[in-house]
């Protein structure tokens, strides 16, 4: 594998050519007959001249096959960098015959500033130039990606350069020192870091397309975007009718979180889901949505609190607030929750290290705990996952078992019960 040298032996002749033989992965084997060289076959050994005492100097000969071998070689390097495809043989023996230089050979490609590009898709998602799937991008969705390439910035002050240009960013070196920068020197949560690289990973995507880099480095040296489990809960029964018997008349905007949160815990629908299932007429026990995310169909039972519920506003909610303010809200309301005031463990890595803290359970509610809880407790209640994967549309096993959440801790929890109950037993009979 790589360039070698050889040489043809005759009986008759005390001379010979020099032959070169090149071979690397993706390019066919090719030989080739060195011109003007011949060798006395006394002084070649081994694929190379020989060399050591009683051997006629041969180091000009050597010093030829060995910058040939380096000229190949880089060609090979430099030509996949640029071109993201093996080189073949024409082009090979194009470069060995040009006594071009290798820098000087590749045309010079215009250096381009990554991050004005990148900036530019973002004005043109924003604007609605560029669409999703036929719609705008969400204004939430733009915000993230200026603040991630505020992040860039930030980087390029770092390391005292104006900017990332379409030179620096495929090298893998360069793209690993961004992730480095936001894990020690800005100390980010791992999942931050993931997904300012990710969201690099994908314009640089985009720009590969537009043939503005020769590849996306994320691609070609698969570089993995950092990423770890989030703690999440799921509500109990009991926390979740405990909710909805909270008195909220007085706040109308909290009452109404509480009410489409709740829904979202008796049907396990995603966010993205909620807009359509809204707008659709309740009049069966089940409803069937196309969901978003899957493109797959989710049957949605109208369990009794979501028809109760869904009855106060006469089967079709009057305002969807945004998801950012239905989160924060969502941890006012579920303060009022005694259960949710426990404190439970919180690991994540922070910095590069793994970091511990508690928090209470109400500090970790958003919406998409409704999804979980309504998954954990049909588990808990005793229907199959196959039952729970109708209404969840997952498609497989293990996607679902990350939403169950409740099934453990209740276990552990009935444990205790029959241990107390034993022990109270044990003393009434003593």
């Amino acid at each position: 594998m790589g360039v070698s040298f050889y040489i043809k032996p005759s009986q008759k002749n005390p001379t010979s050519s020099v032959h070169c033989s090149v071979k690397f992965n993706g390019v066919e084997r090719f030989v080739f007959r060195i011109p003007d060289l011949t060798v006395n076959k006394k002084d070649w050994g081994k694929g190379r001249m020989k060399s050591g005492r009683g051997v006629n100097n041969s180091s000009t000969v050597q010093r030829l096959l060995d910058k040939l071998r380096n000229n190949i070689e880089e060609f090979n390097r430099e030509f996949w960098i640029l071109k993201n495809r093996r080189p073949q043989r024409e082009e090979i023996m194009k470069y060995i015959t040009s006594n071009v230089e290798l820098k000087d050979y590749f045309p010079t490609k215009k250096v381009s500033d990554i991050l004005l590009l990148i900036e530019k898709i973002i004005d043109n998602r924003k604007t609605g130039k560029i669409l999703n799937q036929g719609k705008l991008f969400k204004p939430y969705t733009i915000r993230n990606y200026k603040t991630h390439l505020n992040k860039l910035k930030e980087f390029c002050t770092y390391k005292q350069q104006k900017t990332i240009t379409s030179t620096d960013v495929i090298k893998k070196e360069f793209i690993y020192s961004i992730e480095n920068y936001l894990t020690i020197n800005l100390e980010k949560h791992l999942n931050t870091v993931g997904q300012v690289m990710k969201t690099l990973k994908s314009f640089l995507e985009i720009l590969y397309s537009q043939d503005i880099i020769p590849f996306n480095p994320f691609r070609k040296y698969k570089i993995p975007i950092p990423r770890e489990e989030s703690v999440t809960i799921a509500l109990y029964e009991d926390e979740i009718d405990e909710m909805y018997n909270l008195d909220l008349s007085e706040n109308k905007t909290l009452e109404l979180i509480r009410d489409q949160f709740l829904v979202l815990c008796w049907t396990g629908l995603r966010i993205s889901d909620f807009k359509s299932f809204n707008d659709i007429p309740k009049d069966q026990s089940v409803i069937t949505i196309n969901t978003k995310k899957t493109h797959q169909n989710s049957s949605i039972p109208i369990f009794p609190m979501t028809k109760t519920i869904l009855d106060k506003y006469n089967g079709h909610f009057p305002k969807l607030l945004s998801e950012q303010k239905m989160n924060y809200n969502l941890k006012i309301i579920g303060k009022m929750i005694s259960g949710l005031n426990r404190s439970v463990e919180v690991s994540y890595t922070k910095g590069g290290k793994r970091v511990k803290e508690f928090k209470k359970r109400y500090e970790l509610l958003s919406l998409h705990v409704g999804r979980r809880s309504l998954i954990s407790n049909l588990v808990s209640f005793g229907f199959s996952d196959r039952d729970c994967m109708l209404i969840s549309s997952h498609r497989t096993q293990k996607n679902l078992d990350k939403y169950v959440k409740n099934t453990s801790e209740n276990t552990l929890e009935m444990m205790i019960e029959k241990v107390k109950e034993r022990q109270k037993n044990k003393n009434t009979n003593g």
